[in-house]
């Protein structure tokens, strides 16, 4: 029952959303990578674990992120925003 143009504009949000936090865990991921070696025990364990469950939330939200964008996606499939009004043409 919502606004088609609502939930198409709601379902690119969230796929930029997605992409910023899967761009960001890699990038996450690959600096892990690089500095596991270079670190050594000056991380604790703490740290590790918090990044870890950071990870796995933000994972989590990305799912239902994807979750939400297919239903709007699914509700929309048929929807063609209506075309800008012009001006007339003026003939003289």
């Amino acid at each position: 029952a919502a606004d088609p143009a609502s939930l198409v504009q709601l379902a690119e949000n969230a796929e930029t959303v997605m992409n910023t936090i899967n761009m960001g865990l890699s990038a996450v991921g690959t600096i892990l990578a690089h500095a596991a070696s270079e670190v050594g025990s000056e991380i604790g364990g703490d740290t590790i674990e918090s990044l870890g469950w950071f990870i796995a939330e933000t994972s989590d939200v990305s799912a239902a992120l994807l979750s939400l964008v297919m239903a709007c996606r699914y509700h929309t499939a048929d929807y063609a925003p209506p075309r800008p009004q012009r001006a007339p043409i003026a003939r003289f």
